[in-house]
């Protein structure tokens, strides 16, 4: 749920995720959305992390797959003669095995209204480059190292309440407003964002300091 704000300095020095806790296993679904992915598009969710690993759009056999920092990644349009295999007989048996990818990961479409039917209509499976493409990105932006924290952030990280994964804190440093730090750190910038935690909106804020990129605070609401 939310959580409420609390002071923070700019002289805690930067440790390294991996030198803390490891992130607790909530089953939470989260998401920060960037901006030229559609809102129609459906997330493609990787079943070995639970996170999603980016989104697919599809209209009329035209669909399109973004990566989770919004990369066009593949583009395609289904013939006009009916295929020789039924797109549901995919959806239901064979997309599992022709999904199987990095680290025994299969990414699967998650529906969410309209789109829900239209994953029903007729897509084709992922093809073995794009899932590896959207497998790259996801393991660059959870990768130990690739954000540091305070040891009262790694504290929170710890915390199923207010744990975030750190693949959406990337997302809300890249594509947030940015706004100045309200506690004037120097150095610091305050990011905000819609993130959505297992179908709710919230706004995350986010307080990164920008020389060593070290997650100062964090917050959603």
């Amino acid at each position: 749920m939310g959580m409420e704000s609390a002071g923070y300095s700019g002289d805690e020095a930067g440790i390294e995720w991996s030198a803390g806790a490891s992130p607790p296993r909530t089953g939470d679904s989260f998401e920060v959305r960037p901006p030229q992915i559609v809102p129609e598009a459906a997330p493609l969710v990787d079943e070995v992390t639970g996170f999603i690993a980016g989104y697919r759009y599809y209209s009329g056999g035209f669909w399109m797959i973004w990566d989770l920092e919004g990369n066009l990644v593949e583009t395609g349009e289904l013939p006009l003669e009916a295929p020789l295999i039924d797109p549901i007989d995919l959806l239901s048996g064979g997309l599992t095995a022709l999904l199987r990818g990095l680290g025994g990961g299969v990414l699967r479409g998650v529906g969410r209204g309209v789109v829900a039917g239209a994953a029903r209509s007729g897509l084709r499976s992922l093809s073995t480059r794009t899932v590896m493409a959207l497998h790259t990105v996801l393991r660059k932006l959870i990768q130990p190292g690739s954000l540091k924290f305070t040891v009262t952030t790694v504290e929170r990280m710890a915390n199923p309440g207010r744990y975030v994964p750190i693949h959406i804190l990337h997302l809300a440093i890249r594509h947030g407003k940015q706004l100045p730090d309200p506690q004037g750190v120097l150095g610091a910038v305050k990011y905000v964002a819609p993130m959505w935690k297992n179908g709710k909106q919230y706004m995350l804020e986010v307080v990164v300091r920008a020389h060593d990129t070290t997650v100062l605070h964090f917050l959603y609401k």
